[in-house]
């Protein structure tokens, strides 16, 4: 079902007569003691104030996706610059005294004219489970001075700290350091050290969904799917045993079985994590991949607009888009998109790559070379960098280009998505060796799978038999895209 749509309007401005105070929380800065080894704790405490204040139905406040893109900049007109909604910031420093002492020194501003609401200095130490009270009494604090009540259910939430074992609290820490480095090698370094949190706290229900989005990370970027979805999928289970009502587990298995082309669980899976909490844009994004699979443009720029609404900064989100808006023929909306993400997000180098993509599409195909080389810059020449610069190669005619950049990417031990080398092969007019590739996407669960049906790309490949079959195995063949609820 491909409609046209003209207009980006809907993910500019999206739900803004939202009434509640808007608040940014920026990543806490450390003075004194040793900063590489104090900087992760600080970036932990900065995030558990956020789930606690994210808790609070009376506040909207920006989730640590966006909210670390600040962690090199915090000016104020940048701030404005790339979150204009946002009304509120609450920063502070974390001061080091001795091994284990610590002050925490929270400030709450008014960003129209950067005036000091409230502040406080908390007194803790990292050896007593104190200091996650003092996280909690952050968040009543700012909720009071915003003059936002706290639900009783809420406060309880709030309370509740993350676990009470603190030697597993630091190997998580450490974890989520690694995790977001976003490398292959610190994603299975992050794994390793939840594996310690979950072997020192078998409780720790944050560990088993932080490992959960190491693996999905991992299955969607650098490793064969089908050797990761099996990991993901256990590790959301655990954390539901031990949180029954997590959406945040959900929303994350949600999107793994989109991306495994699990179409009916993935529906079934997304929609429970939103009933249980509508404020995750990894839910939406979900959405937004599930209903680019199935050409509904509609969908997508629905399900889009409120994923960018909830997390605008969101690098996860800033990739995808571009591709869910291509595969379903909004290329004008996926160039408006890729333009937006890209000054927002200048150093991540799979943004251009991506953008690279839409603006072939649109026969663009100096800039999409262009774009397409500074991706492959950004991201050091990884397979995929290259194989999107031999796309936008060949589909400006230059296909003499294609096949030394392939074989550059076969030179790397990274793995090589099948399903995007297979569409290089067929600006070589090489459709059986495009065939190979795809039953290997197969094989592999392949994440871009889910956009096979309609996937201008893969025009050559349509009046084969054997793209029928391909179709039908994806779960994508008319017969099954009819019965998909919607």
């Amino acid at each position: 079902m491909i409609v046209a749509w003209n207009t980006l309007d809907r993910l500019w401005v999206p739900l803004d007569d939202d009434p509640r105070p808007y608040l940014l929380v920026l990543p806490f800065g450390v003075s004194g003691g040793d900063q590489t080894r104090w900087e992760p704790f600080a970036d932990q405490v900065t995030r558990e104030i956020i789930r606690k204040l994210r808790k609070i139905s009376g506040l909207r406040v920006v989730p640590p996706p966006s909210a670390f893109t600040f962690k090199g900049n915090k000016l104020r007109p940048h701030i404005r610059s790339q979150l204009p909604s946002v009304r509120y910031v609450l920063d502070g420093f974390i001061s080091v005294t001795g091994s284990s002492g610590i002050r925490i020194t929270p400030v709450l501003e008014d960003l129209r004219d950067e005036s000091v609401i409230w502040d406080h200095d908390y007194q803790s130490r990292i050896d007593d489970t104190n200091f996650f009270a003092v996280q909690a009494e952050i968040a009543a604090s700012v909720s009071n001075s915003l003059e936002v009540a706290i639900l009783e259910d809420e406060k309880r939430d709030i309370d509740e700290p993350p676990t009470e074992n603190l030697a597993a609290y630091t190997q998580y820490v450490e974890g989520r350091r690694q995790l977001d480095l976003l490398t292959h090698d610190a994603l299975r370094r992050a794994i390793e050290l939840f594996d310690e949190a979950i072997n020192t706290d078998p409780d720790f229900a944050a560990a088993y969904i932080a490992k959960a989005d190491a693996y999905r990370i991992l299955m969607t970027y650098f490793e064969k799917p089908i050797d990761m979805l099996a990991n993901v999928s256990a590790s959301v289970f655990d954390a539901i045993n031990i949180e029954p009502e997590s959406a945040e587990a959900r929303s994350s298995l949600g999107l793994a079985y989109v991306f495994a082309w699990r179409w009916r669980d993935a529906w079934n899976v997304l929609n429970d994590a939103r009933s249980r909490d509508p404020s995750l844009a990894l839910t939406e994004l979900g959405f937004a991949l599930y209903y680019a699979g199935l050409g509904d443009a509609e969908g997508v720029h629905r399900s889009l607009a409120k994923a960018n609404h909830l997390d605008p900064l969101n690098s996860e989100l800033a990739d995808w888009g571009n591709f869910a808006f291509s595969m379903v023929g909004q290329v004008d909306s996926a160039i408006e998109w890729a333009e937006e993400k890209m000054r927002l997000h200048p150093e991540i180098g799979v943004i251009f790559t991506g953008a690279s993509l839409s603006a072939s599409l649109a026969g663009q195909h100096e800039r999409a070379i262009a774009l397409a080389k500074k991706g492959a810059a950004l991201d050091s020449r990884t397979p995929f960098s290259l194989i999107f610069l031999a796309q936008a190669y060949g589909r400006a005619g230059q296909v003499d280009k294609v096949r030394p950049l392939l074989a550059e990417a076969a030179q790397s031990n990274d793995y090589m998505c099948p399903y995007e080398t297979a569409t290089a092969y067929l600006l070589l007019d090489e459709a059986n060796r495009a065939f190979e590739l795809m039953d290997d996407a197969v094989a592999f669960r392949s994440n871009c799978l889910i956009f096979t049906r309609y996937d201008p790309r893969l025009e050559p490949m349509r009046g084969d038999p054997r793209f029928a079959t391909l179709l039908a195995i994806v779960g994508l063949d008319d017969e099954s895209v009819e019965a998909y609820p919607r």
